[in-house]
């Protein structure tokens, strides 16, 4: 089960989408980025790492593709690059 929370500065173009995942790891789409929005910032915090940065992903119309690791919380962050 994932269980998502998204909040959005649209004044300052950043939007962020906190994704807990209490199963095995699995794939994901977070989708609803705004146009400008050209990747993501991605962070992991489970048993062993407390908001460890893992590789940047591509937002690509508006979707960005990651995997979410097992039993996890995982934070995707995107800014507006005209911002």
């Amino acid at each position: 089960m994932v269980t998502a929370a998204a909040l959005g500065d649209i004044a300052g173009g950043v939007y962020t989408v906190h994704l807990v995942n209490n199963g095995a790891a699995r794939p994901a789409t977070v989708a609803g980025f705004p146009e400008g929005v050209k990747q993501a910032r991605v962070l992991v915090t489970d048993a062993s790492r407390s908001m460890q940065e893992l590789a940047r992903v591509p937002v690509v119309n508006g979707q960005a593709q990651l995997t979410l690791e097992a039993t996890s919380f995982t934070t995707v962050t995107g800014v507006a690059s005209e911002r």
